[in-house]
């Protein structure tokens, strides 16, 4: 199933590659029967019913810096589902989904691994013996878990180590010179008796 084949909003206009992927799985006589399209955007609340009923969450994309700095949501909603994971590589998500062995990575635009990591992933021991790794480390990511070492700061905040025994710094702007002209607006404030604030 691929999903939002058009975006949310009408007046983003359908991407090439939806396209393109549409015209190939009609060509290859695939729409409707092993591949289908999803038309309109899935609900966030009804999201958990289409992962619930996956075998695997797919997330493709090209190489590009955005890749390399995203932590795709969706990757994380495969991960609260218990899915096994096949992306692509370039991002700390997919490093982890290698590491961990919580799915499979392929090279972006490497068409034929992703077919041969789909092929892999169609043995149900190993989607399950996959998904009971995801289910493991998913706990690791909780809000109460992610959050803990910042709400632990916040109770108790320290300097950090390099800076433990330095002095307070004072504000960067003690000691400068405000400049002339800002010292002749301040004569004249003081000389029309015009106070701060008002």
């Amino acid at each position: 199933v691929l999903h939002a084949a058009r975006h949310p909003n009408r007046a983003v206009a359908e991407m090439s590659v939806a396209a393109a992927t549409r015209r190939l799985s009609d060509d290859l006589g695939l729409t409707g029967r092993h591949v289908f399209f999803n038309e309109s955007w899935v609900p966030y609340e009804d999201r958990a019913d289409w992962l619930l009923d996956a075998d695997v969450g797919v997330s493709t994309h090209h190489p590009h810096i955005e890749t390399r700095f995203a932590f795709r949501t969706r990757v994380l909603d495969y991960l609260w589902a218990g899915l096994p994971v096949l992306c692509t590589s370039g991002d700390s998500l997919a490093d982890e989904v290698s590491r961990r062995g919580l799915g499979l990575t392929v090279p972006p635009g490497d068409p034929a691994a992703v077919a041969a990591a789909l092929l892999a992933l169609s043995d149900r021991a190993r989607r399950e013996e996959l998904s009971r790794r995801v289910r493991d480390y998913a706990t690791a990511l909780t809000w109460e878990r992610v959050a803990a070492p910042l709400l632990d700061y916040c109770a108790a905040p320290w300097r950090a180590a390099d800076q433990a025994t330095a002095p307070p710094s004072p504000p960067a702007a003690a000691g400068r010179d405000p400049g002339p002209l800002h010292r002749g607006a301040a004569r004249l404030s003081r000389r029309l008796g015009v106070r701060r604030g008002g």
